[in-house]
């Protein structure tokens, strides 16, 4: 290169260096949105928590080497009692409130409105002491050169920078960590590092999102942790909550948008939460839908499984990772987000008192203002006859209290009104099924629901009213997403029992107790979840069913133009084909067949119908044959395919079916899927 080349590019490299600590220079480079947050533009990649000193193309080695030489050339002064040592002060950089650098919006930053820190340390610990800073020193450059004693606490915007540091520094990292979740609230002032030092220029810069604030972070301000282990440190499935946390009974901020004076908790609802809401529970987080349309439930997809198997790892894995908590797999995952809609997990007797106050809010709500809106009525009206039923002229009340009356008072030898009344109920029970009941209870959960989120884009004036209105719907929706963290977790259980089994090991007691654990928690619809008998035996059925389970076998019937064959090898035969006879039907392996390739048994269907309508499964399936085209499921079958919304139902009937009728396994049954959630038999004899 000629020497004139040379010299334009070191005037420039001298115009641009002092550009890099020029808080104008990243001003011009935040946006302000329309929603009231601030647009960056970060890349996203590298996972680390502190920016390495100077990374970036104006500073270079040789600048940094030079500036170094003439430093120690220079004497440095003595502190004597007459000239005391300076106390280190903050630099001339501007420094932000936490809450406004916790609402920048950045690519691959977190939530907005809270920041993340990676710690090795356990939260017991963490939520007690909080974060302090190592020194005194609040120079910021010095931070970010790792130089010194810094007074400065690191927190980011991304949790992905942040699980970088989760498993502790080089030297003493440990295979399981933490990230934890931070709130702004009580969180010093600070120096909002994006905003000082340009991203496009700073690479790590956008990469950490750092926000340093200038003195210790209470633990106070700690929402939750996640436990995550080096494998995947993205894993959300161990939430851990902080007792201790400042906001925790205060509303999602979510829900209080329009109450800017009101004080709310920003780490409520974390990112999938937020998003799954928002598909699933348009009324909740965004316009209101037309009458109909109001989907019915969340899917179960955020688990917060904190509990660990006890008793460490297991007998002959030598894994490192043996003992950490099971989760469920990416497959089960994306098929409950599809599948597990709220009407077929949420128990009436769990979610009543929560929708009883919302609907009592609401109402209250509804007549002072007068306006007679029809949704509302609609709502209300359609609400109260689901959990109550009609209004009966006779008693002054609804149908659930003539049903209380009529059990009380039984036949009567001379009716009277109320006796006609009852003598109607009971001819109109007789015609209804536990799946109408149920129908009429999704109903009027969803219209509640959407009512609800109306009552979040228009609420009432009056600002006790608004906050009791908004509390006692959240409280409804955090216990609509309990439930279905319930089912969640309990199929996220019997899929870790299941890896156990194929691997040589067997159900065990503490097994069958966790499933109970989750079904009384309502991971089962419309189930007796107080009976604790009930619960263990529906837990002992579900549980049962787990074996061996090597094979994945589709038959398909003779007219088919390609059938497939069964193969079988000796390590795939499951427990039930060890005691079947020689030479079985080859539907009876099968964990899914089609309807025309069983050879169908009515005597077989009716004795199993009748031991259906006697027991917990009355209704759930149609008396009418399957059609031979229709796809047929054993338990093992249902749990890998999952059809329907209502699988895990169907596969406890079987599992009951099959415990009830184990007389040598003479008869079996299979579940066939009509479309819609509705489910025939196929039962058939082993000799067939």
């Amino acid at each position: 290169m000629k020497a004139y080349q040379w010299l334009v590019v070191l005037a420039i490299r001298a115009l641009a260096a002092p550009l890099v600590t020029s808080p104008h220079f990243a001003e011009q480079s935040i946006v302000q949105s329309s929603d009231g947050f601030q647009n960056g533009s970060a890349p996203v990649g590298k996972t680390c928590l502190q920016v390495p000193p100077n990374h970036n193309t104006t500073f270079n080695t040789r600048n940094l080497v030079l500036r170094g030489a003439i430093l120690k050339r220079q004497a440095s002064p003595k502190h004597t009692a007459s000239r005391p040592a300076k106390l280190p002060t903050i630099e001339e950089h501007p420094v932000i409130s936490a809450k406004e650098a916790s609402r920048i919006k950045l690519p691959g930053g977190g939530k907005p409105g809270v920041f993340y820190r990676g710690d090795s340390r356990p939260p017991e610990q963490v939520f007690a002491s909080g974060f302090a800073p190592r020194g005194h020193d609040l120079s910021l450059q010095r931070h970010l050169s790792f130089v010194g004693e810094s007074g400065l606490v690191s927190l980011s915007r991304s949790r992905r920078s942040a699980e970088g540091y989760a498993f502790g520094r080089t030297g003493a990292k440990t295979g399981r960590g933490y990230v934890y979740v931070v709130s702004p609230t009580d969180v010093p002032d600070g120096y909002w590092v994006p905003g000082l030092f340009p991203p496009e220029k700073n690479p790590a810069v956008g990469h950490n999102q750092e926000f340093a604030a200038t003195g210790p972070i209470p633990g106070s301000s700690i929402s939750h942790a996640y436990e995550v282990y080096e494998d995947d440190p993205s894993d959300r499935s161990r939430k851990i909550k902080n007792d201790n946390y400042a906001l925790r009974e205060a509303p999602g901020c979510v829900h209080m948008k329009r109450s800017m004076g009101a004080l709310c908790d920003p780490a409520k609802l974390m990112d999938d939460e937020v998003r799954l809401a928002k598909s699933a529970y348009p009324g909740r987080l965004g316009p209101p839908q037309p009458p109909g349309t109001t989907k019915m439930g969340i899917p179960g997809a955020s688990p917060e499984m904190i509990d660990r198997p006890a008793g460490g790892k297991g007998k002959g894995n030598s894994s490192p990772h043996a003992s950490r908590p099971f989760k469920p797999s990416a497959k089960t995952v994306t098929r409950l987000r599809a599948a597990g809609q709220l009407g077929f997990v949420a128990t009436i007797s769990l979610l009543a008192p929560y929708a009883h106050r919302v609907l009592n809010a609401l109402k209250e709500w509804d007549h002072p203002i007068g306006h007679g809106v029809a949704w509302f009525d609609d709502a209300i009206s359609s609400f109260q006859e689901s959990l109550g039923g009609k209004q009966v002229p006779e008693i002054y009340g609804n149908e659930l209290k003539l049903r209380i009356i009529c059990w009380i008072r039984g036949e009567q030898r001379f009716p009277n009104a109320v006796d006609r009344a009852c003598q109607r109920l009971w001819d109109k029970d007789a015609g209804r099924t536990e799946q109408d009941d149920e129908r009429d209870w999704q109903t009027g959960l969803a219209q509640l629901r959407e009512a609800c989120g109306k009552a979040v884009v228009t609420p009432p004036d009056e600002a006790g009213l608004r906050e009791a209105i908004l509390r006692h719907c959240e409280a409804l929706e955090d216990s609509i997403l309990r439930l279905n963290e319930a089912r969640t977790r309990l199929i996220a259980h019997r899929e870790r029992v299941q890896e156990k089994v194929d691997a040589g090991g067997r159900v065990e007691p503490e097994d069958i107790d966790k499933a109970a654990e989750y079904i009384s928690e309502g991971a089962f619809p419309s189930f007796p979840s107080d009976d604790g008998d009930k619960v263990w035996d529906l837990a002992a059925w579900y549980m049962g069913d787990v074996k061996a389970q090597n094979m994945d076998v589709t038959l398909e019937t003779e007219s088919d133009a390609q059938p497939e064959t069964m193969e079988e090898s000796p390590e795939t035969a499951s427990e039930d084909s060890q005691s079947v006879p020689a030479d079985p039907p080859a539907w009876l392996a099968a964990s899914r067949v089609v309807a025309g390739a069983i050879a169908l048994d009515e005597a077989v269907g009716r004795e199993v119908f009748a031991l259906v309508d006697d027991g917990p499964y009355v209704g759930l399936f149609d008396e009418a044959p399957p059609h031979a085209n229709e796809t047929c499921y054993s338990p093992a079958g249902l749990a890998r395919a999952q059809p329907g919304e209502i699988w895990d139902r169907i596969s406890a009937a079987l599992v009951y079916i099959e415990q009830n009728l184990a007389e040598g396994m003479k008869r079996v049954c299979k579940g066939c899927y009509r479309g819609r959630d509705e489910w025939a038999l196929a039962c058939g004899s082993t000799s067939a």
